[in-house]
């Protein structure tokens, strides 16, 4: 009998999928449970060789391919699979292109100035890490389908010409990755980690909150310190720039901030590089009488080639939305940036860079570097020969006039108001008691200055000369500092010293004496043949505080004549007198 669980040898058979019996491949049902076998094409006696069969494709019947048997478009480049066009024309062309929008996206100062310095940072390194790949994949790939090109039956002198062009594309780069590869792998370094060159910024309120000075550097997180003061302060009208600028994404921030804002420049000192980015921005830009604005190109760290060209065209059109003249832009980006140029007063007026050249003394107190540093002030205050007098020889009025100062500095009030504070308490506290007792010499001396200073405001205009004799009478507070010459005040101001120093050491009485009254008469007489109302005028000012001639004249020619006198001892005698009178 037949087993039906064997055959014969040479005998095709399966198993059934039910029962598991073995059964022909030639059945058509299982002998065993009855059970349809369906019909399956025979195994070939050799497997395919799926190497030789061109044909083959993922559609193919029962063929099941693994993924490394399908590779992508970057696998067949990089393996020199497409053509030698392809590969050259295309996949280059599309390959560099996406390469310099990157380098694009890195060299614009405002394309990654949302984003904090460390994700700035991280930003620069996967960029510039992707362009990197980028490249030496698109090269790779164009050298290998070269080699495979002469294989195919292709004409070796397009093999050799794209090789050559690999070899051209290979010396640019490290030429690029020397200039500029390097130094920006090292700014992104830096800033992921947080290490930033650029020197410190300092902000201060001044003037009661209603102006704010930014000075020192511009690092990243400028611009947010900015914006916390503001948020903070909401009167603030004037920002006053007096920084040697820093990072260009910052002045752009800035820049953004102060027209948001609405804010007015000034500079009271210098401004340069990226600061007078940002200094443009004001709704009015005023510059102090000493301050300065600074340009040159733009570098990023030591990069150069592209970057550089891209941040530049972008202050170029800056400066051009302002209007600033071609000639004027010309000259700032021709400027290395290891230099400055500082446009005069006139330039920068003629260029729209500014609005008008200000008096700094009514703005508040900027640009001062140790404004922290009272001993600081202090010690610059001393040099003044009427302070260093006043600490030697009247302690307790100099400690009342430095702590004004120190504290004004401090507070950035305006210096006009500092000014007329000091000379509040010295004209009506301090002088008029140290002319009672300053000794002859002391004396003259500080009157012949101050004669010499009515003179000079009376040419000017006669009304000047009556407000500084009559300051009770004056409509609005006389600016002696603008009116008069420099070497006259700093004659004032020694004389005064003198006088402090005089009634220290050697104090003088101021009574009257027969000699004194002859002097007095004899004076009398002098002046009333110079100006015969001038008496008058001394003795009822009330009725003259309308006749600034008469009110100046009278006041001038009485001292002028004291100091006439024949001997110091005389018009030393009549001074104390007429200070004690």
């Amino acid at each position: 009998m037949l087993d039906i669980g064997s055959f014969p040898e040479g005998v095709e058979s399966m198993f059934c999928t039910k029962c598991g019996t073995n059964i022909s491949t030639d059945a058509h049902y299982c002998y065993s449970c009855g059970t349809v076998v369906p019909e399956v094409a025979p195994l070939p006696s050799e497997p395919p060789n799926f190497a030789e069969d061109s044909n083959l494709s993922d559609s193919t019947p029962g063929l099941n391919r693994s993924p490394g048997r399908n590779p992508n478009l970057l696998v067949k480049h990089w393996r020199g699979d497409y053509s030698l066009g392809v590969s050259y024309w295309v996949i280059g062309n599309l390959s560099t292109f996406v390469v310099v929008v990157i380098t694009t996206l890195i060299g614009s100062s405002t394309g990654l100035s949302e984003l904090g310095p460390k994700a700035s940072g991280a930003a620069i390194l996967a960029i510039y890490g992707f362009a990197v790949i980028a490249t030496f994949w698109q090269l790779g790939g164009i050298w290998r389908s070269a080699d495979k090109h002469t294989q195919k039956g292709g004409k070796a002198f397009w093999a050799g010409f794209a090789k050559l062009m690999v070899v051209i594309g290979l010396l640019r780069f490290a030429a690029d990755f020397t200039t500029v590869g390097l130094p920006l792998i090292s700014e992104g370094a830096k800033m992921l980690v947080g290490v930033d060159d650029t020197p410190p910024y300092q902000i201060r309120l001044l003037r009661e909150g209603t102006e704010l000075e930014l000075a020192g550097g511009m690092p990243f997180g400028t611009n947010d310190a900015i914006k916390k003061f503001l948020d903070a302060t909401p009167a603030i009208q004037v920002l006053h720039l007096n920084s040697q600028g820093g990072r260009m994404a910052e002045a752009y921030l800035l820049y953004k901030t102060i027209k948001e804002r609405n804010l007015s420049t000034f500079t009271s000192a210098d401004c340069v590089s990226a600061c007078s980015i940002a200094f443009l921005a004001g709704k009015e830009r005023y510059l102090g009488e000493s301050g300065r604005l600074g340009f040159h190109s733009v570098r990023v760290g030591e990069l150069s080639g592209q970057v550089n060209t891209e941040l530049n065209g972008e202050v170029r059109q800056t400066l051009q939305t302002h209007g600033v003249p071609k000639n004027f832009i010309d000259r700032a980006l021709s400027t290395s940036p290891k230099d400055m140029w500082y446009p005069s007063k006139d330039e920068l007026l003629r260029a729209k860079i500014i609005d008008s050249v200000v008096d700094s003394r009514y703005f508040g107190l900027s640009g001062v570097t140790q404004w922290r540093d009272a001993h600081k002030i202090e010690s610059e205050l001393l040099t003044l020969p009427i302070y260093s007098a006043l600490a030697q020889y009247d302690q307790k009025n100099y400690a009342k006039l430095r702590n004004i100062l120190v504290s004004g500095i401090q507070k950035g009030r305006a210096q006009i108001e500092i000014q007329n504070d000091v000379r509040s308490i010295l004209m009506n506290q301090l002088i008029p008691t140290y002319l009672k007792k300053a000794p002859d010499g002391a004396l003259i001396r500080y009157w012949r200055s101050q004669v010499a200073e009515m003179q000079h405001l009376a040419n000017l205009d006669p009304q000047h000369c009556a407000d500084f004799v009559y300051p009770q009478y004056a409509k609005t507070a006389l600016d002696l500092e603008r009116l008069l010459p420099k070497e006259l005040q700093i004659e004032d101001l020694n004389a005064l010293a003198a006088v402090v120093k005089g009634v220290a050491t050697n104090p003088q009485g101021n009574g009257s004496s027969p000699r004194v009254e002859a002097d007095i008469e004899a004076i009398g007489v002098k002046v009333k043949q110079k100006f015969p109302s001038a008496l008058e005028v001394l003795t009822t000012p009330d009725n003259y505080k309308d006749a600034p001639v008469a009110l100046c004249m009278a006041y001038t020619v009485v001292f002028s004549e004291v100091l006439a006198l024949p001997s110091s001892s005389q018009s030393g005698a009549v001074l104390r007198y007429l200070g004690s009178e």
